[in-house]
């Protein structure tokens, strides 16, 4: 369970109910910090205004609506942030918040790992994990694979999707692995199919073999 407590003394204000559209912008953080999905349930605990203790779901829209204040967005915020944002939204109805944010359910965070490996499939994300590192745990490249364009999909926080290419054929012919990407949650790692082994059903070969069996 992820905590933080945000220094303050709590002091009723006149209330004021709005939508608030929090400007909070993620900071860059290591991989391993978790970010806030829809479904995600937080427990807010006022230490001086226990009548405001509530517990928040992320919606599918990416806000939590809090009592007395309104909405606030919280998807792609870590719980930092999201406190940040919180104390913020109800600085118009205390003075100088004491709000304890903590993480009360969570989606196990996981990454997609796609096309030519040995076992395509959604894969459980534990610690530091390096594109190499996923492609293994999927079983590795097929002998189909096309190793010098590999994709990452990643899902920015404000919804948009992002792409990288990566040439893990020359990491592997150099031994350095000092330009493995680390992968966050929620990414998708796509190995398309080399051209040859596209092409190999037209081989010269391939088809000379049919045109014999057909004369036959």
């Amino acid at each position: 369970m992820l905590v933080l407590a945000v220094t303050a003394v709590g002091a009723t204000a006149p209330q004021r109910s709005a939508r608030i559209q929090d400007e909070v912008q993620p900071t860059r953080l290591p991989s391993t910090e978790y970010r806030l999905n829809p479904s995600d349930v937080l427990d807010l605990d006022f230490r001086f205004t226990p009548e405001l203790n509530q517990s928040v779901i992320v919606r599918p829209g990416g806000f939590i609506t809090l009592l007395g204040v309104g909405e606030v967005r919280a998807v792609g915020l870590t719980v930092p942030e999201v406190t940040r944002a919180i104390e913020r939204a109800y600085s118009s109805l205390l003075r100088d918040p004491l709000i304890t944010v903590s993480l009360k359910d969570f989606k196990k965070p996981y990454i997609i790992v796609d096309g030519e490996v040995g076992r395509p499939g959604q894969y459980e994300l534990r610690g530091s994990m390096t594109l190499t590192d996923a492609i293994a745990v999927a079983g590795g490249f097929t002998e189909h694979a096309k190793h010098s364009e590999v994709w990452v999909f990643h899902r920015l926080p404000d919804g948009t999707v992002g792409s990288r290419q990566f040439n893990v054929k020359r990491m592997e012919d150099r031994g350095d692995l000092n330009d493995d990407p680390r992968v966050d949650a929620s990414d998708v790692i796509f190995v398309p199919k080399s051209i040859m082994s596209k092409l190999g059903r037209f081989s010269p070969l391939s088809w000379l073999t049919t045109y014999l069996l057909w004369r036959r």
